[in-house]
């Protein structure tokens, strides 16, 4: 077991080594700023992810997946209010995109509005 746990951190090591790389030489790339906030995210260290993410939104103020994502970091950390508005900002940039649907959703139920987030779903 430990074993495949010291592999998983060298390989997550790696791969932030790699991002920060990319960052350093191209810190205006929104897709390593993106890509960083994603790493952290999928370690569920969300204050990093948001940081990173509302500066690759400044970049790309209309990226919807950046609404979305962001919309999902913040609702991690409770910060509901927030989260609602870029969900629902993704869905104004890009209504058929299902995982932005998803995440309303998901958001209103975490703020007790249960019905219309279950309602999101049934369609």
């Amino acid at each position: 077991m430990s074993r495949m746990y010291g592999t998983a951190h060298l390989q997550a090591a790696k791969e932030l080594l790699s991002l920060q790389e990319s960052f350093e030489s191209s810190p205006h790339d929104v897709k390593v700023i993106a890509g960083i906030a994603r790493f952290f995210a999928k370690r569920n260290m969300f204050p990093g992810a948001i940081t990173y993410m509302q500066q690759a939104l400044g970049i790309q103020p209309d990226n919807a997946a950046f609404h979305c994502d962001l919309g999902n970091y913040l609702n991690k950390v409770g910060r509901q209010d927030d989260a609602l508005y870029h969900v629902r900002r993704a869905i104004a940039l890009n209504p058929r995109n299902s995982e932005s649907l998803r995440q309303l959703g998901a958001t209103l139920c975490s703020v007790r509005q249960v019905k219309a987030g279950i309602g999101i779903f049934s369609g």
